[in-house]
């Protein structure tokens, strides 16, 4: 049978009674400790939003009665957490959030938001309808607000201000709170008796503000007066911000233009907005040196209109009205001046509706013309059916800018009766013809109708000069061209001169003969279309040492001349004829001794006294 008095067995329950009373405790224990932890932690969280509002009203207040702000909202960080403020009601409402714990108070609002601070105005529909209708606005009340809002009128002003004038306001359709006088820009749009009010939250079109003439790229500003004599701002902006920046004067192929015959027209230049909202140009000064003589600028036209018909002279601003939409270019048909504007650059300062200005030079005219100046009289002759005139000439503007001439003279030697009747010149635009009755040295005054070329037109000619009388063959001329600055380029010619035609080759040049005193291998070409005649000669050669003479000269088989004489002396040769487009070779230059190693040049002197000399050269031995 059991034994009940076992003491081992007991012994055991008892333990594990024990144990199951402890594991019981621990448990409570860690779970007493564990909500309390809990709530130290909603205690603290708790604590840490209820100081996060409280922070949150004195950053209001501060921001309110200190900084003056009128916002109705704030948003503010701390301890990571984001603390809202709000104004409504004239209550400042702060919500502070610490992870778990929300903490919500309110205190007055010492300066609750205003009428205008409340007032939204919405101008992303903007629109000029008709050429005369503000269009697209919309009115409400922030959400935050709850206090009725009523308009009692507008101030408004608009850039450019041309003049126009505004005489009505509508809101909510057919309700006209303005209809009074028309009023110019800066002017107050009292309502009287419509005031207008806000009081839910719904929206209320700006149907429309009304101008008695067109208001197109405008800015405008809209001041709304509220009826606690605060007032909310708003801008209107069709035309782009900063726009001299957008714009940009092409004059790449500007030039002047014969207007009358006076090249008193700036033309071929462009404008360009470079922006995406239109730019507006509002006044303009163009300035030009030389000033004197004196100068009015008459006309500016763009793109087919005139935006300027008067009177300014340099460096006065003028009143302008010119548009550009955007991304847009549009041809400067031209700036107009009272006389003549050869030689003289210019500078516009453009000056926007936003007042920005942006200012463009164009130096037209190169410094120093005379510099680009190339008179080629190579080819000049005596007209064979007419001995009155010579012709040939050609002018060229060789540099990157624009020259003028104002005037020629025409001198020659002797001949004292002799006059400069006619000079016809073609230029870029057609024939210049100018009479005179010019003794030699006298200056043709080219009158209104001065010369101009162009940088890059290439050769232009000088069609004739004529004379009361034949030319003598032979007779040379100095021909001088006084230019637009002031200064003179010349050229002495000889008309059919025959040393114009003559081509002396040398490349083969060689000393050689018994002895090396013969110097061979030169020829004569006459490129003209009329015969030559080689008339006289003048040798040179250095060192001049050891006695040397020149003592037979032969061309073409034939002796045209013989005789003893040192270097540089002047000798008359045996006529040596050459036919349009003839070459003789001059057979040998023989002299008393050996012409090896020295260095030659050799003048031919022609029948009408004209002469061509060779470069100095060396031959070598043959």
């Amino acid at each position: 049978m059991p034994d009940f008095n076992n003491e081992r067995g007991v012994a055991v329950v008892a333990a594990l009674i024990a144990i199951f009373l402890m594991g019981a405790l621990g448990a409570g224990i860690a779970y007493f400790v564990a909500s309390n932890q809990q709530t130290r932690i909603q205690q603290v969280t708790s604590d840490q939003a209820f100081y996060s509002a409280h922070a949150g009203i004195e950053f209001a207040l501060g921001q309110i009665l200190t900084g003056g702000s009128s916002a109705l909202t704030f948003t503010r960080n701390f301890s990571g957490e984001t603390i809202n403020i709000t104004r409504a009601s004239s209550l400042i409402t702060v919500s502070a959030t610490e992870k778990s714990a929300v903490a919500t108070y309110s205190v007055t609002d010492p300066n609750p938001p205003s009428q205008g601070s409340c007032l939204q105005v919405d101008t992303s529909a903007k629109a000029i309808s008709g050429n005369t209708l503000l269009v697209g606005l919309v009115l409400s009340r922030d959400a935050s607000c709850t206090a009725a809002l009523v308009i009692t009128g507008m101030q408004m002003s608009w850039t450019p201000d041309n003049g126009e004038q505004a005489n009505r306001i509508r809101i909510a359709g057919g309700s006209v709170e303005y209809s009074g006088p028309a009023q110019s820009s800066g002017s107050t749009f009292d309502f009287g008796s419509n005031d207008y009010t806000i009081n839910d939250s719904s929206d209320h079109d700006l149907t429309d503000i009304r101008w008695s003439s067109n208001i197109t790229n405008h800015n405008f500003t809209l001041v709304f007066l509220m009826e606690d004599s605060s007032t909310k701002t708003v801008q209107v902006n069709f035309l782009a911000s900063n726009q001299a920046s957008c714009f940009s004067w092409n004059t790449a192929s500007a030039r002047l233009t014969q207007t009358s015959s006076l090249w008193r027209d700036l033309t071929g230049t462009t404008v360009q907005n470079t922006c995406s909202s239109p730019i507006r140009l509002d006044k303009m000064t163009v300035s030009w040196t030389p000033t004197s003589p004196s100068r009015n600028l008459e006309q500016v036209r763009i793109d087919g209109s005139n935006i300027y018909s008067s009177s300014a002279a340099s460096g006065v601003q003028i009143d302008v009205d010119q548009s550009i939409s955007a991304s847009t270019t549009l041809t400067v048909d031209r700036f107009r001046f009272d006389d003549e504007m050869l030689g003289r650059n210019d500078t516009v300062v453009w000056q926007w509706a936003d007042g920005t200005t942006s200012s463009t030079p164009l130096n037209l005219f190169n410094s120093n013309e005379h510099d680009c100046l190339t008179i080629n009289a190579s080819n000049s002759s005596i007209n064979p059916s007419d001995n009155t005139q010579i012709i040939g000439l050609t002018l060229e503007n060789t540099c990157g800018a624009d020259i003028g001439m104002t005037n020629l003279t025409l001198s020659w030697s002797g001949e004292s009766s002799r006059r400069l009747t006619q000079s016809v010149i073609v230029d870029v635009d057609g024939s210049n013809t100018y009479n005179s009755n010019a003794a030699s040295g006298s200056a043709v005054d080219f009158g209104d109708n001065d010369l101009y070329l162009t940088n890059g037109i290439g050769p232009q000619n000088i069609t004739r000069l004529e004379f009361n009388d034949d030319v003598t063959p032979g007779l040379a001329f100095t021909l001088q061209w006084t230019m637009a600055d002031g200064n003179t380029k010349s050229a002495t010619f000889t008309p059919d001169a025959q040393a114009n035609h003559l081509s002396v080759d040398i490349s083969a040049a060689n000393i050689a003969g018994s002895g090396d005193i013969d110097l061979m291998g030169i020829t004569l070409t006459n490129t003209g279309s009329s015969t030559i005649t080689w008339d006289r000669v003048i040798v040179t050669w250095s060192p001049t040492t050891g006695g040397r003479r020149l003592q037979r000269i032969d061309v073409v088989g034939s002796t045209v001349w013989t005789g003893n004489v040192a270097s540089g002396s002047n000798q008359n040769v045996t006529d040596v004829t050459l036919t349009a487009g003839q070459t003789k070779s001059i057979d040998f230059f023989r002299f008393n001794g050996d012409m090896s190693t020295r260095a030659f040049t050799i003048q031919f002197v022609m029948g009408d006294g004209t002469s061509t000399t060779t470069a100095s050269f060396i031959p070598p031995d043959g």
